[in-house]
């Protein structure tokens, strides 16, 4: 995270940079993912914060409760370096957005 705060772009990182970075040999980081692609993409999935518990039952209150979790979303992310960072390389990256699509915003819409 450190590597993508300062702006690095993905591109531009190896698993050896990473792994210098993170203090830990690059064997370490490929036993839990086999590219750098994958590892950000775990990155990204972290960085979502957890839908709200909501009844199903109770309409109007859980109504509140996701539009609140909408906008405290949409706020964190408006003021994120970050996140304006990951997001613009996911463009270039058509896997990365793919694999992120599929395992944050279809699990949502779904439910």
């Amino acid at each position: 995270i450190a590597l993508l705060e300062a702006g690095e772009p993905l591109a531009g990182l190896s698993i050896e940079r990473i792994a210098r970075t993170a203090g830990v040999g690059k064997a370490t980081i490929y036993r839990r993912w086999s590219d750098k692609e994958e590892l950000f993409v775990d990155v990204v999935r972290d960085m979502e914060p957890d839908d709200p518990p909501v009844s199903g039952t109770e309409g109007l209150a859980d109504l509140r409760v996701m539009l609140e979790s909408l906008r405290t979303r949409g706020l964190a992310q408006r003021s994120s370096a970050l996140l304006h960072n990951i997001f613009a390389q996911m463009k270039s990256h058509p896997k990365l957005w793919n694999e992120y699509h599929g395992s944050v915003i279809a699990p949502r819409r779904l439910a």
